[in-house]
């Protein structure tokens, strides 16, 4: 089956001819775009095209006098708003009123999209710098980035055994940092690396191809890092499942346990009595009460306006619950009325289902969401598999599902790249018992499940027979 191309993948070789990039952004985690981009066309070591520019971005936040970070602002439509915080416009040097007469991103992204054509493209800690660049092409052009890329980091990295910053690196090659954190400054600077990189790796490397041996030590390294990311991603998503300690509130006994001096924030919209009667019955299991959502709440009592059957994540309560807690935050969702029961009455009917293990794994009536095509078997045999046994396959992520399976195709983005992951933080947040395995570790159990299945038959034939 012949697979998506939906990533920009590493260069083979050391190009002669390629663009060389970089871009500063707004830099932070909910609010990251683009605002200037720069890149050099070189062909033989000399440059022969330039592109360079400011970007105003599609969205901006409005300024008020609580956020003392913002150094200048701009109006919008009589109101005061931003795009940068003071750390990143003293960084750069890029001020809120010159990205706000910039170019708009729209016109930029074509232009710059003509620019490099087919080109590799060559950057210096390219990772987030081409994310950025494949978000603005998918929200502009509806497609994603496709050229082929290298890193100077990574050749520096390949040839000393030791991580550079641009600045050191090129106080390694005695270039002039002039300029530092602008664009078109560090993309000039990169190209100067990159051919001094690639002069010492070929000097090098005399009896072989230096681009071959960089590929493969690149390739090893990615195929490590690759595994230990899937990895850690399951085991940090999967320690946010708290649906066994979420038990713990369905009896009153325990409260004490659950709420001692832990945060909690109540949604404004939750009704004045109802607001008044939880506020006064938490106090008494040691609950302190913090007013805004933020980086000191565990708990988040909401009223109607999240629901983990109705998920949206352009809800701002939702989307910076998500933000937190894809930073490694462990925020948590109460809907205020089942809270109410179990202070009132003693018991808490929640409406995520219960009694799953992580390291193990259960088919009858089961609900599995299956994101990605499978390396080893086709999604087919996956889901074969999964209905002879007794399991559910659900098309959407919802409050229903009781297994995420994360395949290791390309079908599709990275899984913590996606609309998934975030919907999936949330039913989580909601106390759902969503566990969630890669393709390895699926594949594991479904065949320590299989010979258990053996064992367990084989030993009741034994029985039978011994009769």
């Amino acid at each position: 089956m012949e697979k998506k191309k939906i990533k920009y993948e590493v260069c083979t070789y050391f190009p002669k001819e390629y663009v060389v990039f970089d871009l500063e952004a707004t830099g932070t985690a909910e609010f990251n775009y683009i605002i200037e981009l720069s890149a050099f066309k070189v062909s033989n070591g000399k440059i022969i095209d330039e592109f360079s520019t400011l970007i105003k971005p599609p969205k901006y936040r409005l300024f008020s006098k609580r956020k003392r970070r913002v150094q200048s602002h701009c109006i919008e439509h009589g109101k005061k708003i931003y795009y940068v915080d003071k750390f990143i416009e003293n960084l750069t040097g890029i001020d809120n009123n010159m990205i706000h007469s910039a170019a708009k991103e729209s016109e930029v992204i074509e232009n710059f999209y003509d620019f490099i054509g087919e080109n590799v493209l060559i950057g210096h800690g390219t990772g987030n710098d081409l994310n950025l660049i494949n978000r603005a092409f998918n929200r502009v052009l509806k497609k994603g980035l496709e050229n082929q890329y290298l890193d100077t980091f990574l050749i520096a990295l390949f040839l000393d055994e030791k991580e550079y910053s641009l600045v050191n690196l090129c106080n390694r090659f005695e270039i002039e940092n002039n300029n530092i954190h602008r664009a078109r400054s560090d993309a000039y600077r990169t190209f100067l690396c990159y051919e001094k990189l690639v002069e010492e790796l070929n000097d090098k490397y005399k009896d072989s191809s230096a681009s071959q041996e960089f590929v493969t030590w690149e390739k090893i390294r990615r195929i490590k890092q690759t595994k230990i990311l899937k990895n850690k991603m399951m085991r940090n998503i999967n320690r946010n499942n708290w649906s066994i300690n979420k038990q713990d509130i369905k009896s009153i006994e325990d409260l004490k346990e659950t709420f001692d001096k832990k945060n909690i924030t109540l949604s404004k919209k939750i009704k004045e009595s109802d607001y008044k009667f939880i506020t006064d019955d938490l106090i008494k299991y040691g609950s302190k009460f913090v007013s805004k959502l933020g980086m000191k709440t565990d708990y988040y009592v909401t009223s109607d306006e999240i629901a983990p059957n109705q998920i949206n994540l352009e809800n701002k309560k939702v989307r910076k619950i998500v933000n937190m807690n894809v930073r490694g935050d462990n925020v948590r969702i109460l809907k205020s009325e089942g809270l109410i029961d179990v202070l009132k009455n003693g018991y808490y009917q929640s409406n995520c289902s219960d009694s799953i293990k992580f390291n193990e794994i259960e088919f009858e009536n089961r609900v599995f969401f299956i994101y990605n095509d499978f390396s080893t078997k086709t999604k087919e045999e996956v889901i074969k598999k999964i209905q002879e046994k007794g399991g559910i396959i659900s098309r959407k992520l919802n409050a229903n599902v009781n297994y995420v399976l994360v395949g290791e195709g390309r079908d599709r983005e990275l899984f913590q790249e996606s609309k998934e992951y975030e919907i999936l933080l949330v039913l989580l947040a909601f106390g759902c018992n969503i566990w969630i395995y890669n393709e390895n570790y699926y594949l594991k159990l479904l065949s320590k499940k299989e010979k258990n299945i053996k064992v367990e038959i084989a030993s009741n034939e034994e029985k039978l027979s011994a009769k």
